[in-house]
């Protein structure tokens, strides 16, 4: 029960906002459903909390911190994405999964560019097409280049991670 309340003492900003908001998407109206749905919230975000607290009392009993557990993630995460190479991580992470959701962000800065109403954006079925191909597309090339860069940055955080006195990407230019 101590733990309980400590959850709610740590958390209840995040708590009556989350009450605020599912209030405001249920309505008043359907009250027995909002308290349901704010019970659940409740205590999926406690068994989050306790795992959360078990995963530092582990790392606490082996001298590690939550930054060490994350570098230490990090570390055996890109020793296997470093294999594939940096134009595979580009294409298939930068080009296609990110390049996925950056292309609703180019969809959305599209339409305000254009100034045109849906209906005339989208008169027929081709140009509806051409619209989502087009800001794919953008997102694609978007998402790679993105993330060629970001390899740059990755590498220079492996490198410090495993060999501290490695002198790789001792400068800004070799970064870039």
């Amino acid at each position: 029960m101590d733990a309980f309340l400590l959850y709610v003492k740590n958390n209840y900003r995040a708590l009556i906002l989350s009450c605020i908001i599912i209030a405001f998407i249920c309505g008043y109206d359907q009250k027995l459903l909002l308290l349901a749905v704010i019970a659940f919230n409740i205590i999926s975000g406690y068994n989050n909390y306790k795992k959360d607290i078990d995963f530092e009392t582990r790392l606490k009993a082996k001298g590690l911190t939550r930054e060490d557990a994350a570098n230490i993630q990090f570390v055996k995460e890109w020793e296997t994405t470093r294999q594939k190479g940096v134009w595979n991580y580009a294409i298939s992470d930068g080009g296609i999964i990110c390049g996925a959701g950056l292309s609703v962000l180019t969809s959305i800065v599209s339409m305000f560019i254009m100034q045109k109403s849906i209906t005339a954006l989208f008169a027929e079925p081709a140009d509806m097409f051409r619209f989502i191909g087009l800001n794919y597309l953008a997102g694609a090339a978007l998402g790679i280049t993105l993330f060629r860069f970001r390899w740059n940055v990755n590498e220079k955080r492996f490198f410090s991670l495993t060999d501290p006195l490695n002198q790789h990407f001792s400068t800004v230019k070799e970064l870039l």
